[in-house]
């Protein structure tokens, strides 16, 4: 049981030619990009620490962000063509709390994946987030100078500093995305779903903007991302800036929910520990123009995520603070 023997199993693995390395497998981008490549005949290698992930053909190994030692036998002993980096703490809340840990996990430990990586011949791709900037400018590009303004973006641009001088040709991806999430773990669009399901008021603010992507389609600009080559940063999410409440009111829309629990709240009126971006919004013209392809909008993404036929829409307890692993 534990690393030792994960890493013996993994080490006689053949083909290296289209395996993906996903760490972090227990989150929902993690998962989800486990789901999608295996649907698609990948040979897919996933870490898990408490949860397993429980999809046919994804071969699992136990490992915690924590075992640094560990990281470049581990990476060789996947054997893998790429490697996706999600594991992280997702609560902003609680890396203000716990800045140590926050950097550890977004910033250390990915470097040294990063380097490994490169030594070993493959491809890191490392998720980063739309909270990097202090929120006074909309639909930010690339190249936007950093100006975070919480723990959890610091640790995170850390992390895209410490990566991108490991591994120069590391392709990172700054994102902001929605989905089925987890059992143990709700989404945002899940949260407010069960909130307008159980007949609850569903806040929702008007002066906080942002760039949502639904799971399925970041999954395939994933894809199509390292398929293409591409290296350094770019912004993948959704083409469109809205309010988390018109996020909401279009939500409910969608799903054929009440509108009228939906109220209008203020993000400067919200009494949270950690300070938060009010305009969150990510130009994606970047990477559109790599791929060919303009990223989709709130309506596709919606699509994507409610009408496929073997998906359900959640019914799932609220998960408000962890750890992605």
């Amino acid at each position: 049981a534990g690393l030792q023997s994960d890493v013996r199993f993994l080490s006689v693995a053949a083909s290296v030619s289209d395996r993906w390395f996903v760490i972090g497998a227990s989150g929902l981008l993690g998962h989800g990009l486990c789901r999608y490549l295996a649907g698609r005949g990948a040979d897919v290698v996933a870490t898990v620490n408490a949860h397993p992930v429980g999809i046919s053909g994804v071969q699992e190994v136990t490992w915690t962000a924590a075992r640094t030692p560990s990281a470049g036998d581990l990476v060789e002993s996947a054997n893998a063509a790429a490697v996706f980096y999600s594991a992280g703490l997702t609560s902003v809340d609680r890396c203000e709390m716990d800045e140590a840990s926050a950097d550890l996990l977004h910033a250390e430990v990915p470097a040294m994946l990063a380097s490994a990586t490169a030594k070993a011949g493959g491809r890191f791709i490392y998720v980063s987030t739309d909270h990097l900037w202090d929120g006074s400018k909309p639909l930010v590009t690339e190249d936007e100078p950093l100006s975070p303004i919480n723990a959890y973006a610091r640790s995170k641009a850390k992390g895209e500093a410490m990566v991108a001088a490991a591994d120069p040709s590391a392709l990172i991806l700054r994102t902001n995305f929605f989905g089925h999430g987890r059992p143990w773990r709700a989404s945002l669009s899940d949260w407010m779903i069960e909130r307008l399901r159980s007949g609850n008021a569903l806040n929702a603010f008007t002066d906080a903007y942002f760039s949502p992507i639904a799971v399925p389609l970041l999954c395939k600009a994933i894809e199509d991302a390292v398929r293409a080559g591409l290296s350094g940063v770019f912004h993948a999410c959704g083409r469109q800036r809205l309010s988390k409440h018109e996020f909401a009111l279009r939500l409910a829309r969608w799903c054929g929910l009440p509108e009228d629990r939906i109220r209008a709240g203020r993000l400067a009126d919200a009494d949270l520990l950690a300070p938060r971006p009010a305009d969150m919004s990510l130009s994606t013209q970047k990477l559109a123009s790599a791929l060919g392809a303009a990223m989709p909008d709130v309506a596709e993404s919606f699509a994507a995520v409610f009408d496929a036929e073997a998906e359900k829409m959640p019914e799932r307890a609220i998960w408000r603070d962890g750890q992605d692993d």
